[in-house]
């Protein structure tokens, strides 16, 4: 039979009150929602039950095989699971209405009842499954257990011991005791009736005979939903879709392992998995030739002909992203080394936004034989443009062509500026940290990486009423900043002079060495900068 589509707004009994058992597949990212959602709920549903109100919860996405009562959840786990918690909580605070605890779990073929409940989380990362399990298993004495500990303990901690779920269990058991406690028993069912038959979901439901037809459809239809307002990162998205391709690659059970160490990678790095397929997206724009504005994360990798999703197959895309997530934990290491690359990752790192870092990194993905000092050259070139072009995303336009030319080992040009900007120096702006930190490592060349650098300012403004006779304009100049190993504290250069002759930095201590800072020695610093720089950004005999 061919794909069929269902979409009927159903009331929490029609959802709960069978034999539909509910999957929460691998590719879904666990039990999230936070208390104040399940707080926002509650309100939300007590204030419709008392306003005579049917409430709509919003929609669930599943994916099912024709004659099977299993029932995969594509989207809407997070609500399905929390309406869930409150059912499992009302079971207690009405127990003669035995019947709820039908809606908790699912009955076998021989007639038993499963101590599962009515979910089978496979959700990677997790305990999900485990903590359902257990929650499914309280009695009234549990819940006033748990409520005591979680009171004494505080929430954050109490959650991090007990987990995200069990913490919800608890608190909607709470806020549903407190309010029974303030309404007859009468209401107690009337509330009871209203919640199993006017609160609903719409279940969109893709069947086929065929899983993965079924789920590719509902994933289909869960991006178009998603991409209609509602909060889902690109992430989601694409393990989904990497999770489908794995599935007919026959690698589905090694997909969740690399898909977690994926994550792990991510995490160990301080980047999203959103940010590592911006990279994706930044090296396949370059091998593909394209210079013309981004598209979105989203739209790119699901509706454009470039898209691997599209043109290539799943091993492809796994090596690739393994393959950027070696060269970014490549380069984190050699950003902690007291190596000269260190201090010009530095620079590049300081700029304004992320196109150099693009840059570089598709430059180490496409010249693998690349040595050191080939790196250190590039980068140059990569901050010459950059930062005499100020801070501005405009420099993302030439980023593009520097990132087609490198995927098809074509020379990069050497940015220099046929005249120096002098605002530079004068007026640096947001590029301070960036400049400051060039002007130090050109000058200094000899000098150790400060590893944990601080720039900060000579003269601050506490210093401004002792020297009147100084323009204002110096205080903006990059002669008023230096490189540090550390912050000192705000205040006046007087009484900083000391610091800075203890510094364990030769040029911090040689430029505070007669224990003052005067004009000349401003002017003459200020001199000696433009000296620097124009060597490095404008064309000369020595370049």
């Amino acid at each position: 039979m061919a794909l069929s589509l269902s979409a009927e707004q159903k009331n929490l009994k029609n959802i709960f009150m069978n034999d539909n058992r509910y999957i929460v597949p691998s590719y879904q990212r666990p039990y999230s929602w936070t208390q104040e959602q399940c707080v926002q709920l509650y309100e939300d549903i007590t204030k419709a039950f008392a306003e005579n109100d049917s409430y709509f919860v919003g929609n669930i996405v599943l994916a099912s095989k024709e004659d099977n009562e299993q029932q995969e959840i594509v989207d809407g786990q997070q609500r399905l699971i929390t309406l869930w918690l409150f059912i499992k909580a009302l079971s207690i605070l009405l127990p003669v209405l035995s019947k709820i605890t039908r809606m908790l779990w699912v009955e076998s073929w021989e007639g038993g009842i499963e101590n599962g409940c009515k979910f089978i989380s496979k959700a990677i990362e997790s305990n999900n499954q485990k903590d359902l399990n257990k929650i499914l298993q309280y009695t009234e004495e549990d819940y006033c257990l748990e409520s005591n500990e979680l009171k004494k303990l505080r929430e954050p901690r109490y959650k991090k011991e007990k987990g995200i779920l069990a913490t919800n269990a608890v608190v909607i058991y709470d806020m549903l005791k407190e309010y029974f406690s303030r309404i007859g028993d009468d209401e107690k069912r009337d509330f009871w009736e209203y919640f199993s038959t006017k609160v609903y979901l719409l279940p969109i439901v893709l069947s086929d005979m065929d899983i993965n037809k079924a789920r590719s459809k509902a994933l289909t239809i869960f991006e178009t939903i998603n991409n209609r307002g509602m909060d889902l990162q690109d992430a989601d998205i694409f393990k989904a879709r990497l999770y489908e391709m794995s599935l007919r690659a026959n690698e589905a059970s090694s997909f969740i392992e690399k898909w977690q160490e994926i994550t792990t990678d991510c995490n160990n790095l301080n980047i999203s998995v959103d940010d590592l397929f911006r990279y994706y997206y930044q090296i396949i724009r370059g091998k593909e030739r394209i210079v013309t504005a981004e598209k979105g994360l989203r739209d790119f990798f699901q509706n454009d002909k470039a898209s691997p999703f599209l043109t290539g197959n799943y091993q492809n895309i796994m090596d690739s992203l393994c393959e950027i997530l070696d060269i970014l934990k490549h380069v984190l290491y050699l950003r902690n080394t007291n190596r000269e690359i260190a201090k010009w990752l530095q620079v590049l790192y300081a700029y304004t936004n992320l196109y150099p870092q693009y840059a570089f990194i598709v430059y180490l993905f496409f010249n693998k034989n690349s040595n050191e000092n080939e790196h250190i050259e590039f980068i140059k070139k990569v901050i010459r443009y950059c930062y005499g072009k100020g801070a501005t995303t405009t420099v993302k336009f030439e980023i593009y062509s520097i990132m087609s030319k490198i995927a098809h080992r074509e020379s990069v040009n050497d940015y220099y500026l046929p005249e120096f900007r002098f605002d530079m120096v004068n007026f640096p702006g947001r590029l301070t940290t960036g400049l400051s930190l060039l002007f130090n490592y050109l000058e200094n060349s000899k000098d150790r990486v400060v590893s944990s650098f601080y720039v900060e300012k000579i003269l601050k403004s506490i210093d401004q009423r002792d020297l009147s006779t100084w323009d204002k304009e110096c205080f903006y100049s990059l002669a008023n900043y230096i490189v540090l190993d550390r912050a000192l504290k705000n205040t006046s250069l007087a009484n900083r002079i000391k610091d800075y002759q203890n510094s364990p930095l030769p040029y911090v201590q040689e430029l505070f060495q007669s224990g003052n800072y005067t004009l000349e020695d401003f002017n003459s610093r200020e001199k000696k900068i433009q000296e620097v720089l124009t060597i490095f950004f404008k064309r000369n005999e020595r370049n």
